[in-house]
């Protein structure tokens, strides 16, 4: 076929591919379309891809055309001489020039073309020859042309996609040592230079232009500024790399520039450039956000580009000042706000403070009124909202910019203490009175502006959590400001809430204009306990919670002779003491809000109260009561007499208001049973009471506490109306107070009390003479589910006093829950709870139990493993959309199998003198685990693997077998070791860096057993498996993706298996040598083996030996996959 011929076909099938449905038929387009694949499969030359381009005029056919020259390019590379490659680059070149009607999508593709033809250049002989590229730039730009400038910002975009060495560079066949080479000379020169051809060109662009800029020059900005955020946020090769066995992924987060881009960053036209720049563009919302995305990377700089911190400290300087003359002169568009509170966030971020505290004072105090202003203003746009001017859009976009330049603020706030005294206190206390003035507004105005962009499902203190704690911090540096206005704010409330309450008449209701009163009262005590939490406390991540050291600095001089108690005993609305320290007075005022609650409830007025309100005041006493109620004051350095004297331990004010706590969660229980939140909130108190020992000692000793748990047990109102989720979360309280300090005939009595019941239901449906046809109805089967979930929560809550008594009332429950699995096999739900009470119970109960109990323990496990295994036997799952929950069985099974193998290593029961089993055959744990292994190794099928979490957890219980018993897990049937071998083969190809680690531990373990077992036959199982891993390992190392993390503990599998296979590796290494006899490559990889494995090898898997293995694999591994990996 010739040209002319191959052209008109190609037209035709484009317009044939792009026609309408109703114009061409199914066919027609299928045949047009494999025209086209056959077409880009012929191998065309790069003569006929050039009459093409210059004979079509079919944008389709131009695209694909353009995309098979680049491959045409790559194809014959080593066949194209140095004129003919220089041709075609002139070519390219040329033909993008003088094209202006060119579609954008076919000149990108020449452009990479262009930029693939640059970097290949680089790895030859004479490189540094092979410039014509930026002459040719710089000739594009300095003609003035527009189109032509955009060429060369194309072809300079495309070059640092390419030379980026990321996952964004086109597979062009070069090793991965190539790529970094060719990376490395670009950023020494080309990157540097395409640099400051971008600031040139803006400086020019800049001095030409009057305050307008029209939409071509705009056009042009938009791609210099494309380049410069690319260049920003390059990731710069380190100076001394060690492991170079990889592309880099992604971009840097801060601009880490070499040394000698000093001459080039290091002045104040960069900075006064970028400003200029952003003031142009700052009416265009892209261009806007990319020249801020630009001064952000820049105001993120650090390392070795500063000679020493003089330099450091002048560029900071410079910055600071055009950022704080930029932000101090113009209103913020709704486009720059969060870009310029990013500025801000990696300004501190990334600058030391000793930076700022060197900068000249009054440029530090316009920097901090500066960021305190548009804190205000963010604050103000985002929860006040604007009229009828902005977006709900805009809104959110408030919401984030408020939130970054928050994060900016505790970047400060944490190095309050370098910054010299009071520096601070103006602006924290002009942030925090403005972030309260949104949130209560006048009672006359409806505060909605939260709820258009606020998550229904999702609540304020969980949503604002960020901006809450920073409120929270500003809060600590102004208390002498902040907690007497938080005071008075409550007592007006307080007072407004309560008079509106006293004059409805519960069954008259109360007018529009009063209940629109109570809304917004509701609405500012939400805000207010919201604001109140974050001030008096802080997150304790799973430590113990602490009294802020702020507050307690606070309340050291003040009158220690007047408690919560004393106030709360006055009345509702009774006013303090003068003499009555501001922070008790606070406290107090949350606590006179739980009492008008509960007065509130009596007065059956509950329809009036929020439970918005109810649920902050719950989240507030929560993390309050942990921290601050019957403390342990060990714990501090210094303590304030007013909270010993309130809340210390056997303080009669503390005791007083434990009752009061339960009082109050009885009277939530009783009256809001109904709403969610606030019984799950309301809970969390409960369960604070009894987490700590001094708390729950005192607790236990209260009427009101046993009373809830009696009525509990009885089932009585309100417990009985509870959800499930309040009922198991109640019930771990329980038992969690069963561990305080008390005889031991009181806590067997007490839980007798809350497990009897339990155990009576289980019993007594086991017993039914109909169960046969009621078991699977509705109510049945749930209350099968509430009894588990309840018994899930009893033994999570255990104790080690506690554990062994539970285990007692337990043991008869988990037999009969063997009967209750048997019944219940094909419901998935109440299938994992019963697996997932075994799990818990192994785990909380198993370290403590003694001999006889373990074996007891034991034994029940095998009972419920054979009913599970009976129903689940040749269960098979192949579907490709298969959900985590539906197989929380097996994770269940897993986790419980794992906690019975590591019970032998994390025990704590007692020693037992002359202790045997009365059974004369003895279970142990390793005949469980077994058991179980060979239930789950056939279930696991590849779709299962698949599951992250399930995989993983099943493979490590498998490294911990092969860890502790790799004899037993040796001498598994051939079909179910083989299985698993197929499932360790599977994740180490398919997952990530640490279910891989698993994989590569338990290889290792079963290797250094094969070696302990030496010599072992050749057709052995453990010969086979470690044969077959040592070849799939050295694929994964030399060829495959590889995370260099795992680089040791692959150094340890691969030198174990080496260890046991020294045949089967010369094998492989003879095999990967001949396949390079003829490559450039051979005899560096030759050196590389003989490195790894010198003639003094020693094949004796001891520590000495690992550790010079691991020094010589990683100096392998680094070299070999530099030039075998190829891209």
């Amino acid at each position: 076929m010739s040209n002319e011929e191959l052209l008109n076909v190609l037209e035709r099938s484009a317009k044939t591919l792009l026609a309408a449905p109703n114009v061409v038929s199914e066919e027609q387009r299928r045949a047009s379309e494999q025209f086209f694949l056959d077409f880009e499969k012929s191998g065309i030359s790069l003569e006929t891809c050039r009459q093409i381009l210059e004979t079509s005029h079919n944008d389709f056919v131009l695209f694909r055309v353009s995309s098979l020259f680049r491959h045409a390019v790559l194809r014959d590379w080593n066949s194209l001489g140095s004129d003919s490659v220089d041709a075609a680059h002139a070519y390219l070149l040329n033909y993008i020039v003088n094209n202006t009607s060119l579609y954008s999508c076919v000149r990108e593709q020449l452009v990479l073309t262009l930029a693939i033809i640059y970097k290949r250049l680089q790895i030859e002989p004479d490189s540094e020859k092979n410039k014509q590229l930026f002459d040719d730039i710089a000739k594009l730009t300095h003609t003035g042309d527009i189109y032509l400038q955009l060429v060369a910002c194309s072809i300079l975009l495309a070059l640092l996609s390419e030379f980026s060495s990321s996952c964004r560079t086109t597979s062009i066949g070069l090793t991965w040592e190539q790529h970094n080479r060719c990376k490395v000379k670009f950023e020494q020169s080309d990157l540097k230079e395409a640099f400051i051809f971008c600031l040139s060109t803006l400086n020019n662009i800049l001095s030409k232009t009057s305050a307008s800029v029209n939409h071509q020059t705009l056009s042009v900005i938009d791609r210099l500024l494309a380049i410069l955020e690319q260049v920003f946020m390059w990731n710069f090769t380190p100076r001394v790399s060690k492991h170079m066995m990889c592309l880099t992924n992604g971009q840097a987060s801060n601009f880490h520039p070499p040394i000698g881009w000093r001459d080039v960053i290091l002045t104040e036209n960069i900075t006064n450039l970028l400003f200029q720049v952003h003031a142009k563009v700052r009416d265009s919302p892209s261009l806007s956000t990319q020249s801020l995305g630009c001064l952000s990377q820049l105001a993120s700089m650090n390392g070795a580009i500063f000679a020493d911190e003089i330099a450091h400290r002048d560029f900071i300087k410079c910055f600071v000042q055009s950022f704080v003359s930029f932000v101090s002169h113009v209103e913020l568009k709704s486009s720059e706000c969060l870009g310029v509170a990013t500025v801000a966030k990696k300004l501190l971020e990334f600058t030391p403070v000793w930076v700022f505290l060197e900068l000249p004072e009054e440029l530090l105090s316009a920097l901090l009124s500066c960021m305190t202003r548009f804190t205000c203003d963010f604050c103000r746009l985002a929860h006040l909202g604007v009229e009828n001017t902005e977006t709900m859009e805009d809104g959110s976009v408030y919401m984030e910019a408020l939130e970054g330049s928050l994060d900016a603020w505790i970047t400060i706030i944490n190095h309050a203490g370098d910054f010299s005294a009071g520096v601070l206190r103006p602006y924290a206390a002009e942030i925090f009175g403005t972030y309260l003035q949104c949130h209560l507004p006048s009672l006359d105005q409806q505060n909605e502006s939260l709820n258009e962009f606020a998550d229904e499902d999702e609540e304020d203190g969980e949503k604002f959590c960020d901006q809450l704690f920073a409120i929270g911090a500003f809060a600590r540096l102004v208390l002498d400001y902040s907690i007497p206005l938080l005071n008075r704010l409550f007592h007006e409330k307080l007072t407004l809430l309560g008079e509106r309450l006293q004059n409805i008449n519960p069954n008259a209701g109360c007018s529009s204009d009063d209940q629109r009163i109570l809304d917004n009262v509701n609405e500012h005590l939400h805000w207010l306990l919201l604001i109140t939490a974050n001030v008096l406390t802080s997150s304790s991540d799973g430590e113990n919670a602490l009294i802020q050291d702020s507050v307690i600095e606070f309340t050291l001089s003040d009158n220690p002779n007047i408690s919560v108690a004393a106030l709360l005993s006055t009345g509702v609305n009774v006013a303090s003491p003068a003499n009555t320290s501001q922070t008790i007075e606070l406290i107090t005022s949350v606590f006179r809000l739980a009492q008008l609650e509960t007065k509130a409830f009596q007065a059956g007025l509950v329809a009036y109260l929020s439970p918005q309100v109810s649920e902050s005041l719950m989240s507030l006493l929560a993390p309050w009561v942990a921290a601050y109620l019957i403390f342990e004051e060990s714990y501090y350095s210094k303590m304030s007499p007013v909270f010993s004297f309130s809340f210390g331990v056997d303080s009669e004010s503390g005791i007083w208001l434990i009752d009061f706590i339960l009082d109050k969660v009885l009277a939530n229980l009783l009256a809001l049973n109904s709403e969610a939140g606030v019984v799950a909130k309301t809970l969390e108190v409960l369960n604070a009471l009894v987490s700590k020992k001094n708390r729950r000692d005192v607790t236990v000793k209260s009427n009101a506490f046993w009373n809830m748990a009696n009525s509990f047990s009885a089932n009585a109102f309100p417990f009985n109306v509870l959800s499930p989720d309040a009922r198991k979360s109640f019930c771990q309280t329980l038992i969690l107070a069963s561990s305080a300090k008390v005889s031991s005939e009181q806590r067997n009595s007490y839980i007798q009390m809350v497990l009897g019941s339990f155990s009576t239901q289980l019993t007594e449906l086991l017993r039914r003479p109909d169960l046969q046809t009621i078991f699977h109805s509705d109510a049945v089967k749930a209350e099968v589910q509430n009894t588990f979930d309840c018994l899930c929560a009893v033994a999570e809550a255990a104790r080690a006093n506690s554990a062994i008594v539970i285990f007692e009332f337990m043991f008869q429950i988990l037999v009969d829950s063997v009967r209750i699995l048997d019944l219940y096999h094909n419901y998935e739900e109440v299938v994992h709870l019963i697996l997932e009470l075994f799990s818990l119970v192994t785990k909380q109960l198993g370290c403590y139990l003694s001999k006889n109990d373990s074996v007891r323990m034991y034994e029940v496990c095998l009972l419920m493993m054979q009913a599970y295994s009976k129903h689940n036997q040749g269960r098979c799952v192949v579907k490709k959309d298969v959900e985590e929950d539906q197989f929380s069985d097996l994770l269940s099974l897993i986790q419980m199998l794992t906690n019975i193998l590591s019970k032998d290593f994390i025990s704590f029961a007692e020693h037992e003198n002359g202790t045997h089993v009365a059974n004369g055959t003895q279970v142990d744990d390793t005949d469980v685990v077994l058991y179980g292994i060979n239930i789950l190794v056939p279930l696991m099928s590849t779709e299962l693997l698949k599951i992250p979490m399930l995989c993983s957890a099943y493979l490590s219980l498998l490294s911990y077998m092969a860890e502790i018993h790799a004899s037993q897990l040796s001498r598994l049937h051939d079909e179910i070791f083989a299985k698993m071998s197929s499932a360790i083969e599977f994740a180490i190809k398919t997952h990530g860096t640490e279910i891989v680690r698993v994989c590569l531990e338990l290889i290792a373990s079963l290797a250094t057993y094969a070696y302990e077992q030496k010599p072992m036959p050749e057709d052995s199982i453990l010969c086979q498996f470690g044969n077959h891993f040592l070849k799939i390992l050295f694929e994964m190392l030399l060829l495959d993706t590889f995370d260099v993390d795992l680089l040791e503990v692959a150094s340890n599998a691969v030198f174990t298996l080496l260890c046991c296979h020294q045949n089967r590796y010369c094998e492989l290494v003879n095999e990967i040598l001949r396949q390079h006899l003829t490559s450039p490559y051979y005899q560096r990889l030759l050196d590389a083996f003989t490195g790894l494995t010198p003639p003094d090898f020693q094949a004796d898997p001891n520590r000495q030996n690992r550790v010079k293995f691991y020094e010589r694999f990683d100096q392998f591994v680094v070299n070999v996959r530099g030039f075998m990996c190829v891209r």
